[in-house]
């Protein structure tokens, strides 16, 4: 790990993520997870634990949920039981600026407790992924758009999709 900062563009995200102190959560238990957490404290990211002190304001939040509505107490406490359904109710709530997940839970998982939480812009008519690649030498930066989510985007998505990689990248 110790390249990822030594070059332009991971010392500007790294600068800019020290700068704006952004909480980040990283829910997943594994052993890259946990090197990467120890990583970004080290270099003075701010991320943030899971907070279960605050169970009772997430139930409230999620009891409010169309997808919950026929559910128990004990069914939505089991539900928020799963750490990335716990971190996706802190960024809602506000409580975190960001969570890194999927690499022991399916980007299917992520992005269906994403849209359940935390909701798509009112202006998306479809859900996307993009990533975003830098080559070995860190001179180009490339976007990859789509590469999960719609596998047969008609014209119209394919408009949308490459609309918006283009405004992240």
């Amino acid at each position: 790990m110790k390249n990822l900062i030594n070059n332009t563009f991971s010392q500007e995200i790294l600068e800019k993520a020290q700068r704006t102190k952004a909480r980040i959560i990283l829910p997943e238990n594994d052993k890259r997870v946990k090197d990467a957490k120890s990583f970004l404290v080290k270099n003075k990211i701010n991320v943030i634990d899971i907070d279960y002190d605050k169970i009772n304001k997430y139930l409230d939040f999620i009891s409010k949920l169309k997808f919950t509505k026929n559910w128990t107490t004990p069914m939505m406490l089991e539900f928020l039981d799963d750490p990335i359904h716990l971190s996706c109710a802190m960024l809602a709530c506000n409580d975190a600026d960001g969570v890194v997940a999927g690499a022991t839970v399916s980007t299917a998982e992520i992005i269906r407790t994403a849209i359940r939480l935390v909701g798509i812009d009112n202006s998306a008519k479809w859900v996307s992924s993009m990533f975003l690649m830098v080559s070995s030498d860190y001179k180009c930066k490339y976007s990859f758009a789509d590469c999960a989510v719609i596998p047969e985007p008609d014209s119209d998505q394919l408009v949308s999709i490459a609309y918006n990689a283009s405004k992240l990248h």
